[in-house]
């Protein structure tokens, strides 16, 4: 549905001259991609206002979605399966957040394995990404340095005594980052020529 929805609109501009034919299939896929995230991220704000909440939640996403473009990580080869897959983790991390707000200390470590595991890897060049090799290591500079900004955002917070609920969402969104470029690596999707002892 939002290929075609794409596919029609890029259609029409070109038809129109709004666009140029050779650069008809970039504009289609850069569409495709703004619409996907628009529905993905719009549903998460969604459910985050229905359930009270919008601003933990907004924090998530902006720890997340910042440490997720430069990271990469594990995808899923459709929308329909990508978008389940974030929703259903957005719900996980709903409930389990209250939890580990009251069990910090396990929260702390699990967000210090995270951290770790960012700044040993960096990035994982997907195939979605096809970095090249002097794109692949400012991607890696700028995944560890970002994971380590944020990391000492949440340090700080916690040192003012941020309420541990926001300290919980924005940990988790380091957690699932790292979770998510540790399986990538596991299951090898990843662009190998790349791939070297950074």
């Amino acid at each position: 549905m939002i290929e075609k929805m794409a596919d029609d609109l890029i259609r029409y501009m070109t038809e129109e001259k709004m666009i140029k034919e050779n650069l008809k299939e970039d504009y289609t896929y850069a569409l495709i991609s703004i619409l996907e995230k628009f529905i993905t991220i719009g549903s998460i704000l969604i459910i985050s206002f229905v359930i009270r909440k919008s601003i933990p939640s907004i924090l998530f996403l902006l720890f997340f979605l910042s440490l997720r473009k430069r990271t990469g990580g594990f995808h899923f080869r459709t929308f329909a399966k990508c978008y389940l897959a974030t929703v259903v983790a957005y719900i996980i991390i709903v409930s389990i957040s209250p939890i580990l707000s009251e069990n910090l200390y396990f929260l702390l470590v699990i967000f210090i394995i995270a951290i770790c595991c960012i700044e040993f890897i960096g990035t994982v060049n997907h195939p979605n990404m096809n970095l090249d090799d002097t794109e692949f290591l400012e991607e890696k500079k700028k995944a560890r340095c970002l994971a380590l900004i944020l990391g000492n955002i949440i340090c700080i917070l916690l040192l003012f005594k941020i309420d541990i609920l926001y300290i919980s969402y924005m940990s988790m969104a380091i957690i699932l980052d790292a979770f998510l470029l540790v399986f990538a690596k596991l299951i090898k999707q990843e662009v190998k020529n790349h791939e070297k002892n950074y």
